[in-house]
């Protein structure tokens, strides 16, 4: 099973490079919450903006010997092994048995892990950039819990979208990939 490290090994990622985001027409990115909303796999999830590192090229994931099927394996980005999920399949949202994408989005972990700094999450577009004020998110109480899942909310009182759970996503990958069993119910 591969550990977590930094390689020396030089490669060009030029190529697989992307443009972090896509604005919304009209949105200004200067007020409220600077936020991006990204495909998960036909379900919407709203990430802070200050999470996002980097959006590549989608590349398959070197798998791990034994994972969970969300675990889909690591890729390399800037001379770290990155372990990529598919969000779609760990929260059971979104459409099932969506493991491939057009993008892996590069996102920080939460945790001060000096090994395992930064989670890839399988997605389908471009995230798109939103400055959101508090009133146009509105906590959506009628949707059932998920692995994964900190809260389901309404954007504007329309679109379902959920936020992410990032500290609880990075203690399941670093169980999943490196540790002990790995986490895979809500009770």
């Amino acid at each position: 099973m591969p550990k977590p490290s930094r390689h020396s090994k030089n490669t060009n990622r030029t190529a697989n490079r992307r443009p972090a985001v896509k604005n919304k027409p009209g949105n200004k990115n200067n007020s409220g919450l600077a936020c991006l909303l990204v495909d998960i796999g036909g379900y919407k999830a709203l990430l802070p903006k200050s999470s996002m590192n980097e959006v590549i090229k989608y590349q398959k994931p070197e798998p791990f010997e034994t994972a969970p099927e969300w675990l889909l394996g690591s890729v390399e980005w800037k001379n770290w092994q990155v372990p990529v999920i598919s969000y779609a399949e760990l929260s059971g949202l979104g459409k099932a048995g969506v493991k491939t994408g057009k993008f892996i989005i590069i996102i920080k972990s939460l945790a001060n892990n000096q090994q395992m700094p930064f989670i890839g999450v399988v997605i389908n577009t471009l995230p798109v950039d939103l400055g959101l004020e508090d009133r146009e998110i509105v906590e959506n109480l009628e949707a059932p819990p998920a692995l994964g899942v900190f809260s389901n909310v309404k954007l504007a009182g329309k679109e379902d979208v959920i936020i992410p759970d990032l500290d609880r996503l990075n203690q399941l990958v670093a169980h999943a990939a490196y540790g002990a069993l790995p986490i895979t119910q809500i009770h």
